[in-house]
């Protein structure tokens, strides 16, 4: 492990944060750690972040991956979605100064609405977040998606920037780009 890698707890997401209740929170935490563990990481595993800036994470969680959990996340498109989501939302709160203060309504063209974390309520829309997720999937493949979804937030566009995050699970890698 390099000295230099941070640690990212998935159980974090169990807290809760302004836009993501405790309950929801821990199904992203199961997700996430569901998706790594299918592709065969081990507690720990190390995932680089590429994009705006490029620092290497290891990924913890508290679960245990039992055949429940497994039964339970057999859908692996659904499973791919929260998994990346839960990855997203840690990697955008640890790396910037944004918080998830709410989920965004379909046609707005992303998935979460961002406020400062240091903001009392009521939070302000300030940012946006778009994710995506890969289970197994070529550079080639993700920088695709990557320009998929900037295309994607047009519709709020005007006066929010928007950050797009891409989560693969089989390496594992995240892009990470601000639009």
């Amino acid at each position: 492990m390099p000295s230099s890698a941070q640690k990212l707890l998935l159980n974090e997401l169990e807290n809760g944060l302004p836009g993501i209740s405790k309950a929801w929170g821990k199904f992203l935490a199961e997700a996430s750690s569901r998706c790594l563990s299918l592709k065969n990481h081990a507690n720990g595993v190390e995932m680089q972040v590429k994009g705006d800036s490029e620092p290497v994470f290891q990924v913890f969680w508290n679960n245990e991956i039992t055949e429940q959990t497994r039964k339970a996340w057999n859908d692996t498109q659904e499973l791919t979605e929260y998994g990346a989501t839960g990855i997203a939302i840690l990697l955008i709160v640890k790396m910037t100064e944004f918080t998830v203060i709410r989920r965004a309504v379909k046609g707005e063209g992303v998935d979460f609405w961002l406020g400062y974390k240091t903001d009392k309520e009521p939070f302000q829309d300030v940012a946006r977040l778009e994710v995506s997720g890969i289970l197994e999937g070529n550079e080639s493949k993700i920088k695709a998606r990557v320009h998929q979804k900037k295309e994607q937030t047009y519709p709020t566009d005007d006066d929010y920037s928007a950050y797009i995050v891409i989560v693969e699970f089989s390496k594992p890698v995240s892009y990470l780009e601000r639009k």
